[in-house]
């Protein structure tokens, strides 16, 4: 039996017009930044499923000794497979304040079964390059998601309360202004200079300043004006609604078998032979499938990929064309494997 595969044909709209979103879709602002934090910790109180021994007796002497103020303990009085070591990690969101809590994922690093019914310790979250601070600090009873396929991951809902901040620099002073800077998701000329236009074409928000400039393919400098509050100037910034031009790419999951295919992603001519497929594109040949392509253009690859879903093709026979045609030149665009 043939397995399935699924084709996701990304397209915009008709005529080769851009696409329009909200700028805050498109960019983030330099300067507000997520920090990922990360701790070692201890789980108690599983039900045998535990590493009983090594990293994790280890610390859980140290517990012992700070708590009952006991320095004769030794690993060996500690034999129980009710506890673990594990990795936590969490991701503390720009501008949050000291009394947050945030979510963390609890990982385990020794030869635990399960995690499940665990409670974690007390934990100390560093950011990476800043070990001797503490921003976070996380501890709760352990909630499994998959028990079944990954029984030694879980997470805690708002299980760590932030204790330091993380200052936000997002507004500097550039030549006598105010200015702040967009950074694009994806960086490309076009969308940058799209988002320029954008900005200084919104004369009844914005003024007739040219308050914008693009510095390069991922940021946008702006200006912000002396007479105005920041955070009121950003949300009406960010609520513009720009033009985005992406480059042709087909991004290919191996694993599941999934093809996205962006737009103007196209096949020049080129002559198809796969097994006991052929097929012909750009021009015409007896004998064979062929599809036509303008003079000027290529063939959009998504017209080749539904002929061949049309017919049943075997979905690694249809990545494994797309791929020599990139190999061959033919196809127009950017392959990215996942």
């Amino acid at each position: 039996m043939k397995r399935c595969m699924l084709i996701v044909a990304v397209f915009l709209l008709a005529g080769g017009a851009a696409y329009a979103e909200r700028l805050k879709d498109v960019v983030h602002i330099e300067g507000a930044i997520d920090n990922d934090l990360k701790g070692f910790g201890l789980v108690i109180g599983l039900k045998g499923t535990g590493d009983g021994k090594g990293l994790a007796a280890s610390a859980m002497k140290g517990v012992l000794q700070r708590l009952l103020k006991e320095n004769n303990l030794s690993e060996d009085d500690i034999k129980s497979k009710n506890i673990a070591m594990v990795l936590v990690t969490a991701t503390m969101p720009a501008f949050s304040k000291i009394g947050t809590k945030i979510d963390v994922k609890v990982s385990s690093i020794g030869s635990a079964g399960s995690l499940r019914g665990g409670v974690l310790l007390e934990t100390h979250l560093v950011p990476v390059g800043a070990l001797d601070t503490v921003y976070a600090v996380a501890q709760g009873p352990l909630l499994v998601g998959d028990e079944e396929n990954h029984p030694t991951v879980a997470e805690i809902p708002n299980g760590a309360l932030v204790v330091e901040e993380e200052p936000a620099d997002i507004v500097r002073e550039k030549d006598g202004a105010r200015c702040i800077s967009l950074l694009l998701n994806y960086p490309d000329y076009t969308t940058a200079n799209n988002i320029v236009e954008a900005i200084i074409s919104d004369k009844q928000v914005f003024g007739n300043k040219n308050i914008a400039r693009a510095a390069n393919a991922g940021q946008v400098d702006v200006i912000v004006p002396d007479d105005v509050d920041v955070v009121s100037f950003i949300s009406m910034l960010l609520d513009v609604t720009v033009e985005v031009d992406n480059s042709a790419k087909v991004v290919i999951n191996q694993r599941t078998k999934t093809v996205i295919i962006g737009e103007h992603v196209t096949v020049l001519p080129v002559a198809i032979s796969h097994g006991d497929l052929r097929i012909t594109v750009g021009r015409e040949e007896r004998g064979v499938t062929t599809l036509e392509a303008r003079e000027s253009e290529g063939t959009p690859l998504r017209k080749i990929v539904n002929m061949l879903n049309a017919i049943k093709a075997n979905p690694d026979d249809i990545i494994a064309i797309i791929q020599a045609l990139k190999a061959a030149g033919a196809l127009q665009g950017e392959i990215i494997l996942r």
